[in-house]
C-alpha cells in the first residue's frame, strides 16, 4: 500500500532530479540539497542518493525552514525591490535548551533539600541542577553562541 502511494511521487522527484542535473551541462554538479517537508524523508533521501550515484545528498537539520525563508524573500522582493535581500540576524528559541547534570552534593554549595543518598560507590548526590543555555522565548543574534553555567 505504501508503495502504491509513494512511489509515484518519488519517481517523479527523481524524474525532476535527473533533469535538473542534465540542465547543469558542462558544469560539476558537487550537491543536491533536500529542503522542504518532503525533503527531510529518509526514503527520499536514500533513493535520491542511489539514482545520483556518486553526487553527494544533502539534508539539512531545518531544511524546511529555507521554503519559508524562500517565499518571504520572492513575496518581500515584490513589494519593494530592495527588500528582495534578506538577511537573517537573530533567531528567538521555540523551546528550552539546556541541560540536567548529577554532581557529588557539597554541603557548602548545594541546597540540602535537592540531596539524594544513592548507595555503593557514588554516595551523596545533588540531584537536578537544571541549567537552560537558551530559555524559550530567548533571542540570540547569529553567529553568537550561548553556555550555561550549572554552579
Amino acid at each position: 500500500m505504501t508503495t502504491e502511494i509513494f512511489e509515484p511521487v518519488i519517481s517523479d522527484v527523481l524524474g525532476l532530479v535527473r533533469e535538473q542535473i542534465v540542465m547543469a551541462g558542462n558544469s560539476t554538479v558537487a550537491a543536491v540539497l533536500l529542503v522542504g517537508g518532503f525533503g527531510s524523508s529518509q526514503y527520499l533521501k536514500d533513493r535520491i542518493t542511489t539514482a545520483v550515484g556518486p553526487i553527494n545528498v544533502l539534508q539539512p537539520a531545518n531544511g524546511w525552514t529555507a521554503v519559508v525563508q524562500g517565499a518571504a524573500m520572492i513575496g518581500l522582493s515584490r513589494a519593494n525591490v530592495a527588500l528582495g535581500r534578506v538577511n537573517i540576524s537573530a533567531r528567538t528559541a521555540r523551546k528550552h535548551y539546556g541541560t540536567e547534570l548529577t554532581t557529588a552534593f557539597d554541603p557548602a554549595r548545594d541546597d540540602p533539600t535537592k540531596k539524594s543518598v544513592h548507595f555503593g560507590a557514588f554516595g551523596n548526590h545533588a540531584d537536578c541542577l537544571i541549567g537552560f543555555g537558551m530559555p524559550n522565548g530567548t533571542s540570540t543574534r547569529l553567529p553568537e553562541c550561548f553556555g550555561l553555567s550549572l554552579r
